[in-house]
């Protein structure tokens, strides 16, 4: 199931690469598998293409963390949050 939706959300990237979701989606489904480095570099791509895309910089910051990688300070930015 899993790489059927891989491959349909890869379709619709290459047809409108213009468009986060589907490589927000891409992520969402590497995370489900626990490979969280293919993760991050969808939830950079989806980044790339919109740069104030809250739920894939979450993720993304989700995942470094749960990596021992530190986080990216754009979502607390994006999201109004700042650290204590």
């Amino acid at each position: 199931m899993h790489d059927e939706a891989l491959a349909s959300f890869g379709r619709a990237a290459s047809i409108n690469s213009s468009y986060a979701e589907p490589w927000y989606n891409i992520g969402r489904i590497y995370d489900n598998e626990g490979d969280l480095d293919s993760a991050i570099k969808a939830y950079n791509r989806a980044t790339e293409i919109n740069p104030n895309y809250q739920n894939a910089w979450f993720n993304k910051d989700q995942d470094m963390d749960s990596m021992g990688i530190g986080h990216s300070s754009l979502y607390n930015e994006l999201s109004g949050n700042t650290p204590s």
